[in-house]
């Protein structure tokens, strides 16, 4: 299997010839742009050194990501010390939910992407590393390492400890930049 972790080691390999959103041909009659994979903006600068991965894609495919890619940014911009969130125009982007558990009162993010997100690196990867257009309705499981909750009854999901756990890391990560 190739193995591909810089943009040096991808440009040594075939290029996809459709785009990996819709799995259509890159025809000269359709504009064309560049898709991050994953996302750029998901990476502290200091991780973007000869990576992500550029791939060509339709224009029309990756703007349909446009405000998705948006909210993501804001999240992983404060998930790495960022300063996003505080500015209105970037808040106003995301939506909140009260959540009230045993523990306490919390604030959850609701219309967050990011299932669709890791659907999506899944599939750009898979047209990289094999050369095909991975379907859609491709049965699929993946682990997201945070809980989710019913936005409507505010109660959790089912989910495993190590759900609970990275969450836990995520707010003691938190308090000690705060606490500094």
């Amino acid at each position: 299997m190739p193995h591909i972790t810089s943009q040096n080691e991808y440009q040594k390999l075939g290029k996809p010839d459709f785009c990996y959103f819709c799995g259509k041909p890159l025809s000269k009659g359709q504009p064309l742009n560049s898709d991050h994979c994953p996302p750029v903006k998901i990476f502290h600068t200091s991780d973007r050194i000869n990576y992500p991965i550029k791939i060509q894609v339709h224009e029309k495919c990756n703007h349909s990501w446009h405000l998705n890619d948006d909210k993501l940014s804001i999240f992983f911009d404060v998930l790495h010390g960022g300063i996003k969130a505080t500015k209105a125009e970037h808040y106003n982007k995301l939506t909140f939910t009260d959540i009230k558990t045993k523990q306490g009162l919390y604030q959850g993010i609701t219309d967050f992407p990011i299932e669709p997100l890791a659907y999506r690196i899944m599939r750009c990867v898979h047209s990289l590393l094999y050369g095909k257009f991975l379907e859609k309705n491709t049965a699929h499981h993946i682990h997201y390492p945070w809980p989710k909750v019913n936005p409507q009854t505010g109660e959790p999901h089912h989910h495993e400890l190590q759900t609970y756990s990275f969450a836990n890391q995520l707010c003691i990560a938190q308090k000690t930049k705060m606490n500094k």
